[in-house]
């Protein structure tokens, strides 16, 4: 799986979210951090986003992982990070991969 697309799909996610929700969507860009920067960007909404992206890249992305922060939430991560997250949790099988976390 290339960064490209998991950026791609991330993106479209992240636009269908605010647009289904009424809010503005900013450009998003690598360095843009949702949790900071996108309006409504709430720990419910991540959890959408996060199975929203999941069933775009047709992988799975565990419960128990954040792709939007760090640790319990202590920083927030740029799409760019993100990206590289889910990249390092799928590995080059398209599944994901115990050692990522």
């Amino acid at each position: 799986m290339t960064p490209d697309k998991v950026m791609e799909k991330l993106v479209s996610v992240l636009q269908t979210i605010q647009s289904n929700s009424g809010l503005a969507c900013p450009p998003l860009t690598g360095s843009f951090k949702p949790i900071d920067d996108l309006e409504g960007f709430s720990s419910p909404v991540w959890l959408s986003a996060i199975t929203m992206l999941a069933t775009a890249l047709e992988i799975t992305i565990p419960d128990d992982v954040n792709i939007f922060a760090t640790g319990v939430g202590e920083l927030s991560l740029s799409l760019d990070e993100t990206t590289a997250l889910v990249c390092r949790l799928v590995g080059n099988t398209g599944k994901v991969t115990e050692a990522a976390e």
